[in-house]
């Protein structure tokens, strides 16, 4: 189902930008579509752009590039040859698909690390790093005013 496929696309989008702090916009293209006034939506900090009837993806691109390379650093990933060269002239960096998919991938295994190391560090309980000595002598302790607590 190509919804679900652009719907998955997206959440996958936007966990990338959002883990790594970056601006992403994503375009679709609406070339054929009716009617279509092109359209943006913010989906969690990822900006998803419709591009409206007779306009192309690689044409919207590369007008926001033009723009965008004024005041930010732009990195545009296609792996269309020409759309990479007019990218190029207009200033942007460039990647292709498969260097993007390197790219969630492996900021995707960071994001596992990351939630395991902070996972790891909320399992650290209160009695960490004391001595055995302590740990008895603190446990002793909290029985005797649970004790007292019930009485």
């Amino acid at each position: 189902d190509i919804m679900a496929a652009r719907d998955k696309l997206i959440e996958i989008l936007v966990d990338f930008a959002g883990f790594r702090k970056e601006h992403l916009i994503l375009v679709f293209d609406a070339y054929k579509v009716r009617g279509g006034r092109g359209e943006l939506i913010r989906v969690g900090g990822v900006d998803v752009i419709y591009t409206k009837e007779a306009e192309t993806a690689d044409l919207y691109i590369e007008k926001a590039a033009h723009e965008l390379t004024k005041k930010y650093k732009v990195t545009v990933a296609t792996s269309d040859a020409v759309e990479q060269v007019i990218i190029y002239g207009a200033g942007a960096y460039r990647m292709s698909a498969q260097n993007l998919l390197e790219e969630v991938i492996r900021t995707k295994t960071m994001m596992r690390e990351h939630y395991e190391r902070r996972d790891d560090v909320q399992r650290v309980g209160l009695l960490t790093g004391m001595s055995e000595e302590a740990q008895k002598a603190l446990q002793v302790h909290l029985k005797m005013m649970d004790m007292d607590t019930h009485e």
